[in-house]
Order: C-alpha cells, then sequence, then structure tokens
C-alpha cells in the first residue's frame, strides 16, 4: 500500500508540474518566437575570429551559480588611426548590447560585427560586449535587470582596465535597444553619463510594432498582454534628454520596419535629445548583409559619428 502511494504522488508531480508551467506561460506571458519567423543570422562561424589582446569571461553579477560575464576588446592602436591610446588619460569604450528577441543571442554575437569592431579597436576604443539571459521561457524584467546592472559595473569599474568611465557610448542592436534604452532611463541622467548612443534596427516601442501587424516583429510580441508591453516600453517613461542618438534601420526591414526608428527619434527629439535617422537602402533587419561597398559606408558613418561625441 505504501509503495502503491508512493508511486501514484510520484504521478501527480509528473502531471501536476508540467501542466502548471504551461499554465503560467500562457496565462503570464511567454516569448512566442516561431522559429520561421526568427531573423537569420549571418553565419559567422567561418568569419576571422577578433584579434587579441581580449579580456574574457568577467563577472558583472558577482561568483554565485547564475553569474553573468561580460568581454572587453581592447584597442588595436595602428600609427595611421586617427586615435591612439596614449592620446587619452584613459581609453573610450563602446558597450556593445546583442539583440535576438530576447530569446537568444549572447556576447559571442559581437563578432557578427567583427570589421566594424576592428575599425573601433583601431581608433583607439575598447569594446565591452555584455551577456545577458536569454529563453523563450522569461519574460522581459530579467534580461533588463541583468543589463542595468552591467552598465552600473562597466561604469563603476571602467578605471580598474584603464577605460574611462566619462567617456562612454553604446551600441545595441534590435531589441538590445529596448534593454539599452530601458537601463539607461533606469539609471538616471543618461544624457550625462554617456557620450551617445548608437540603434541598429531598434526594437523599443513595442505597442507601435505590435500595431504594425504585418511585420514579424508583431508577430513575435502579439501573446504579450498590451499593458504589460507598455511596462516594458522605455519611451513611454521618458522625460529628459537622452545621449546624442544615431538610428539606422534597413528600408527593406520585414522583421521590424524603419516607422520604430522614425518613431523612436520623433520621441527623443521632443525631449530634446540629438537624433540622428539613417534609413539604409537595400537594408534588412541584420545590416551586416548589405554589400561590402555600402558596408563599409555605413561604418565609416558610424565612426564619425562617435568620433564627433566621444571627449577628446
Amino acid at each position: 500500500m505504501k509503495k502503491l502511494l508512493i508511486i501514484g504522488g510520484g504521478a501527480l508531480v509528473l502531471i501536476l508540474v508540467p501542466t502548471f508551467l504551461f499554465l503560467r506561460l500562457h496565462l503570464h506571458g511567454s516569448i512566442p518566437c516561431p522559429e520561421n519567423l526568427i531573423p537569420q543570422r549571418t553565419e559567422y562561424a567561418s568569419r576571422p575570429q577578433p584579434e587579441e589582446p581580449v579580456l574574457r569571461n568577467i563577472s558583472y553579477t558577482g561568483n554565485g551559480f547564475a553569474q553573468k560575464t561580460l568581454d572587453i576588446y581592447m584597442p588595436l592602436p595602428e600609427e595611421d588611426a586617427e586615435y591612439a591610446c596614449d592620446s587619452f588619460p584613459s581609453i573610450p569604450a563602446i558597450v556593445y548590447i546583442h539583440g535576438g528577441f530576447w530569446r537568444h543571442g549572447s556576447k559571442e554575437d559581437i563578432r557578427v560585427h567583427d570589421h566594424l569592431l576592428r575599425e573601433w579597436r583601431t581608433q583607439g576604443w575598447a569594446v565591452i560586449s555584455i551577456d545577458y539571459e536569454c529563453s523563450p521561457f522569461r519574460r522581459l524584467d530579467g534580461p533588463e535587470r541583468q543589463v542595468q546592472k552591467a552598465l552600473r559595473w562597466v561604469r563603476a569599474h571602467a578605471s580598474d582596465y584603464g577605460l574611462d568611465k566619462w567617456n562612454l557610448g553604446i551600441f545595441s542592436v534590435s531589441t538590445g535597444s529596448q534593454l539599452a534604452m530601458t537601463a539607461m532611463i533606469a539609471a538616471g541622467d543618461a544624457g550625462s553619463l554617456w557620450r551617445f548612443w548608437v540603434s541598429e534596427s531598434s526594437i523599443v516601442d513595442l505597442p507601435v510594432i505590435l500595431q504594425e501587424g504585418s511585420c514579424k516583429g508583431s508577430a513575435l510580441i502579439s501573446r504579450f498582454p498590451a499593458r504589460y508591453l507598455s511596462k516594458h516600453t522605455p519611451v513611454s517613461v521618458l522625460n529628459s534628454p537622452f545621449p546624442p542618438t544615431f538610428l539606422i534601420h534597413g528600408e527593406l526591414d520585414r522583421v521590424v520596419t524603419p516607422v520604430a526608428s522614425e518613431t523612436l527619434g520623433e520621441t527623443l527629439a521632443a525631449y530634446g535629445t540629438h537624433v540622428r535617422l539613417q534609413t539604409v537602402p537595400e537594408g534588412n533587419h541584420l545590416l551586416t548583409s548589405l554589400d561590402e561597398t555600402a558596408q563599409q559606408e555605413l561604418e565609416l558613418e558610424i565612426i564619425h559619428f562617435m568620433t564627433s561625441f566621444f571627449r577628446k
């Protein structure tokens, strides 16, 4: 009889636990992400790896079980570079925040931009690529808190690595821009803490994206309740200028149309932010798919913008 009770109890657990998880996901909202809606990433396994020196897997959350890490790509100055490391008391740095619709991606995604990464480093700049938790079973709160913590860590520990905490900028991609903007607002006075923000293929104003209906991005967030989306839309709580902002969006983006960046630019400008918006002909959601000439032209525009706002 005792054995039957134990077996019966075990069977009940096996039934109830999956049922609970299923109901929790559907009642509270998960991140729907049908595989055919995920933007295809450029394969970078065969691409040349970024050159050393790279300081890898530095924890910004402590040494616990769920620690999250970042990599610091130190500068690679060249004789003909516009900047050299010794021209600064400390090294300027760019924080790279990857996308992936909150469900996939990692700090290694910076290798999609490997050519731009090298250009940044040869300018005499460091680049910090951060990891945050990605999962189809989690909502947005976790990634938001982790990116906030990562940006606080960068400012607090920049000088430990020879970086200038008053000469930092942010480069974010896709949904990484929602996390970047949320983190900057949470920190307060983003306009003075960061020298610039460059956002590629912005996914920030979630209700606007949902209203577009026809784009793939709207399908990926359509199962979130409207109130939940509004809560995690940083432009809804914007109340002060942002750092100078460069918004870049492909005209052929079918994941999120350029309307998303246009609306974001108008909102930022209304609060006194210096905004530059550039739509890229033949560009889709991943602008690294451009032909070589167009890619080089865009990279020069990005570097010129950053150079204009990094403190000399």
